[in-house]
């Protein structure tokens, strides 16, 4: 089976087998460790696969050593395990043998490390070792004042316009963008903890597999360029999952329980998985994993923007190139005080970056939850601004009694925020939606 390995974690690698097992975040971390100590030669590659098809072996056999626990880590199973046959474990695990050929590996970057480890040699630890004061700041002090004055600003059109013409075009850019924040392919990366009734596609924004529309009931229609443009209501009029709400949802029509009902009975791992592992250096938060430090806002400024933000990958924003609307991913530039700066030119010079470890999932994260927190706290209104809406609670991703724990309390108006999060984002990003105002 074909699969991708990238900084963001393997792709389609959660069988149901790993959920309720004291496997599931052993895997977590040798995935995140492959990543952070990653070689590009055939020789790491082949060995952290094998690694890995041991791993799942002892997952799918319900087999590990004698007296063995998940706080030991991957080396004693490996160790254990190390004389099985290529065939053995092919035989046992089925669709999920990793094998060389099979396996994609795109944009990891090569560890600076001496760590050439080729197999798991270290123990994993408890994400609970570093605790956290959510009341305290974040360490960084020094003043941005100055630092950028050697460096270019960016005009977005004129950096666009630098691209090469492989760039995508409007309407494709907006449905690859639905397509990769929490779409199918960055779902299927994640590992659900317990209770493996809900799926990580009930959390879709690009709607269930198979998406169905009531033809007798037409939401909006319009003609553009003697096109006839037509978007009928979808169903279910009442949705029992997230990736049910659609742009003609109508969250009034939602009672109570219909709103309960939308909220998983397990919590997903969604954001980059090297931020659910020690390796990310940062300070490990028991549930949500590293947090981001970011100045001027205190660590629990911060968690609280992760439970109501927990997906912020794949956001753009728009510009111009030849005439015609593109877009970019948004974490390639920063704003700062109303000037844009390449992202990799600041993680040199801005503080912040200069602490983070040099994965660009790591960057990429700090970039967008910087600009949240300051448009939610700070109340800045920034020249460059996301393209289109992304509000609060846009994915429910943990049962409702976690949130309560987390200090979300009112669970029946987060859910009924979800359900209004996402028609605006849906409709915000539709580009029938677009063509139609731009027409009207």
């Amino acid at each position: 089976m074909k699969r991708v390995f990238s900084e963001a974690g393997l792709e389609n690698y959660s069988p149901i087998q790993l959920k309720r097992s004291p496997m599931q975040m052993v895997i977590r971390d040798e995935i995140a460790r492959i990543i952070q100590n990653f070689r590009n030669t055939q020789k790491y590659k082949k060995s952290a696969l094998r690694a890995l098809n041991i791993l799942m072996y002892a997952t799918f056999s319900n087999s590990y050593p004698p007296s063995w626990s998940s706080d030991d880590g991957s080396a004693p199973v490996v160790s254990y395990f190390s004389k099985l046959s290529e065939e053995d474990i092919r035989a046992e695990v089925g669709d999920y043998y990793l094998d060389y050929v099979d396996v994609k590996w795109i944009d990891i970057p090569e560890s600076n490390s001496s760590d050439d480890a080729s197999i798991a040699t270290t123990k994993s630890k408890k994400l609970a070792q570093n605790s956290i004061d959510n009341n305290s700041k974040s360490d960084s002090s020094t003043s941005d004042d100055k630092i950028f004055d050697s460096l270019e600003t960016i005009d977005l059109d004129e950096a666009l316009s630098a691209l090469n013409d492989k760039s995508t075009s409007a309407s494709s850019s907006q449905s690859k963008e639905s397509d990769s924040t929490l779409g199918s392919n960055h779902l299927d990366t994640i590992y659900d903890e317990v209770r493996p009734n809900s799926k990580p596609e009930d959390l879709w924004l690009n709607g269930p597999a198979v998406p169905q529309i009531d033809t007798s009931k037409i939401w909006r229609r319009g003609i553009v360029d003697d096109t006839e443009l037509v978007i009928y209501h979808s169903l279910p009029e009442i949705p029992t999952r997230q990736c049910e709400i659609s742009i003609t949802t109508d969250s009034s029509k939602l009672a109570k329980t219909d709103l309960m009902k939308l909220y998983p009975d397990c919590m997903f791992y969604t954001r980059p998985m090297i931020l659910y592992s020690e390796s990310c250096g940062l300070k490990m938060h028991k549930t949500f994993g590293g947090i981001i430090p970011i100045k001027g806002f205190t660590q629990k400024q911060i968690i609280d923007n992760i439970v109501k933000y927990p997906v912020v990958t794949g956001m753009t924003r728009e510009g111009k190139k030849h005439g015609r609307s593109i877009f970019v991913e948004f974490e390639k530039f920063i704003e700062i005080d109303g000037e844009l700066y390449k992202t990799t030119d600041m993680i040199d010079k801005l503080p912040d970056l200069k602490t983070l470890k040099p994965s660009w999932s790591i960057i990429a994260e700090y970039v967008v939850r910087r600009y949240l927190l300051e448009r939610d706290i700070l109340h800045i209104d920034h020249k460059y601004k996301m393209y289109g809406t992304l509000d609060p609670y846009l994915t429910l991703f943990m049962p409702s009694q976690d949130y309560v724990s987390a200090g979300h309390k009112d669970v029946v108006a987060i859910a009924k925020h979800c359900v209004e999060s996402r028609v605006s984002y849906l409709q915000s990003r539709s580009p029938i939606i677009r063509r139609l105002e731009e027409n009207a």
